[in-house]
């Protein structure tokens, strides 16, 4: 091992982690708990603060070892991403909790220069790492105070996403960084400039690529204390003896590197040995190598999509589709260009490469294709140069229209009041005129950017209302005189993939005309729906319209009114 500290600052507390609806670990160390010695041994850089290579008979020199169990840490001669050994870290849901938290991690001090570079190697075996409904934690930042982490690197789904806030008691901004493939080395490079202001920095580099960008806070507020890296695994669903879908971790890790703010990529990067690397798959990393067609209402792969292929979505499991590119490890963005029965052209820039996109955590957006022939053009990039692209052709048959489309696409024609609710005025493809959202007393609004199945009206759907944590949405929408009303509400599910997650019930003029309403019941995901309502007497010059959330919240796309 080589290791160095340079102006290390003694740490008084630490916190713990949480995720998104999971227990918080509470954990305070003292100040004589963790090293501040300084060796002489290093060979590398000046700019490497801390070097971990498990070749050493001392390991983790300076940190403080969180190991509830003899089989917690142990050097392995297999897998090694470079030298002779890694390092091997194993966690059980039966394992007595550490520090409040069921972990096996090692935990750096505090640094004076809150500007750092990070690195590691880590290897996830099929035998050891198995998908988990629920999150592991293997690399995150503390601030002390028994708060959530202000900065945390997890998997869940066998999917990797990294999450930062910059005050503990709001929801973390979560990415979908990529997807692991077990049984190989993953390398990862991270420069942090920790802060609460603008000049906060997030750089990410897997794989040699670089996969993610952020300006801008990602810290909490000196009030707390600076933030202390800490590495392994940590599993908070495992806290007080619970499980989850698995019930043991294992991981390699390999090349763990902490640098000065003057430190480089190259400098960080971790070095792989002398194994060579064959001519195949050095001309493979920059290449789209395939296109999988993907369920979105499941987010699982259907079939390789292949030159002359032939889609019939009477017997496809949905019609709600998207096409994935795979590709190389260098690959940094893939442009698809998509002609034929329907066209388009996007750039993902970051993995999954999906035509019509995802929510970066997992869950990808529908595509519903016309009938007709097309042609897909998927062009790698790496680091802004084009290589050359992946063409496949492809025919859609046997279309059949459900009758949520069929309602959908009948709207009348007829003139009355239109509010696209969450949304801007807005003129649909038959020249009507909705307008902005107005006459509501709570709820948030959001949007959405994918295709929408079932309409032509894409941007009345994708902007929306929903209930905030649960509060009764209210709408009184004048008319122009008392009368009876036909009432039309618009629904679209953007979120939930999978039925009871989200249900309301939902009164017109006092009058409950939907119970345990589930929008992905009747519809699935990112489909528009439309529920129709006649004889609605209005007496008082107001449709009163409410939304009551059952579980989850209440939402709502659009509203039209239109006298009888």
């Amino acid at each position: 091992m080589n290791f160095k500290f340079r102006n290390l600052v003694m740490p008084l507390l630490i916190g713990a982690v949480a995720i998104s609806c999971e227990k918080k670990e509470l954990e305070e160390l003292t100040p004589n708990q963790l090293s501040t010695s300084e060796t002489s041994n290093l060979t590398t850089s000046a700019n490497i603060l801390f070097e971990e290579t498990f070749e050493g008979s001392t390991l983790f020199s300076g940190l403080r070892e969180q190991f509830g169990t003899s089989y917690a840490f142990s050097t392995a001669n297999s897998p090694v991403y470079n030298g002779s050994k890694s390092g091997r870290f194993e966690l059980r849901d039966t394992d007595p909790m550490v520090s409040n938290g069921t972990r096996t991690e090692v935990v750096f001090p505090a640094q004076s220069n809150q500007n750092r570079w990070y690195a590691f190697s880590v290897y996830f075996p099929s035998n050891g790492y198995e998908k988990d409904s629920k999150g592991d934690v293997i690399s995150q930042w503390h601030q002390g105070g028994g708060k959530n982490p202000s900065i945390s690197l997890r998997t869940v789904y066998d999917k990797l996403l990294l999450d930062f806030r910059t005050d503990p008691g709001t929801p973390q901004k979560e990415y979908l960084l990529n997807p692991i493939a077990k049984d190989v080395w993953h390398t990862f490079v991270m420069h942090i400039n920790h802060s609460h202001g603008s000049d906060g920095v997030i750089e990410i580099w897997h794989n040699g690529v670089k996969v993610f960008t952020h300006k801008g806070g990602n810290s909490y507020d000196s009030t707390y204390e600076s933030p202390r890296w800490k590495l392994g695994i940590y599993k908070s669903p495992w806290n007080e003896s619970n499980t989850t879908d698995v019930s043991k971790r294992v991981l390699y890790f390999d090349e763990i590197r902490m640098g000065n703010e003057r430190a480089t990529l190259a400098e960080m990067t971790p070095r792989k040995g002398s194994t060579s690397t064959s001519t195949t798959t050095t001309t493979t990393t920059s290449k789209v190598t395939s296109l999988t067609l993907v369920n979105a209402d499941t987010d699982q792969d259907i079939m390789e999509l292949k030159q002359g292929a032939t889609l019939n979505l009477a017997s496809l499991p949905t019609k709600n589709l998207n096409i994935r590119a795979n590709t190389g490890s260098d690959v940094s963005s893939v442009t698809f260009s998509l002609s034929g029965a329907q066209s388009k052209t996007v750039t993902e820039n970051r993995k999954p490469f999906a035509m019509a996109g995802d929510d970066m955590r997992g869950n990808y957006y529908n595509w519903t294709p016309s009938i007709g022939s097309y042609t897909l053009k998927a062009t790698p990039s790496v680091n802004g140069s084009a290589s050359a692209a992946l063409n496949v052709s492809f025919t859609v048959v046997n279309q059949t229209t459900s009758s949520i489309s069929s309602q959908t696409s009948t709207t009348s024609q007829s003139a009355g009041i239109l509010t696209n609710v969450g949304g801007l005025k807005f003129v649909d493809g038959n020249s009507r005129t909705w307008s902005a959202d107005a006459n509501f007393n709570t709820g948030e609004t959001s949007s959405k950017s994918f295709d929408v199945a079932g309409t032509t009206n894409d941007p009345l759907y994708l902007s929306y209302r929903y209930a905030s944590n649960g509060a009764t949405i209210n709408y009184n929408i004048p008319v122009s005189a008392s009368g009876v009303y036909t009432i039309k509400l618009h629904f679209m599910e953007p979120y939930f993939k999978r039925s009871g997650e989200r249900v309301s019930n939902i009164n017109l003029e006092t009058n409950q005309v939907l119970s345990n309403f589930d929008v992905y019941a009747e519809a699935g995901f990112g489909r528009a729906l439309v529920k129709t309502f006649t004889n609605v007497s209005i007496t008082d010059g107001k449709l009163d319209l409410d939304l009551y959330s059952v579980k989850n919240n209440a939402i709502l796309s659009a509203v039209e009114i239109i006298k009888q």
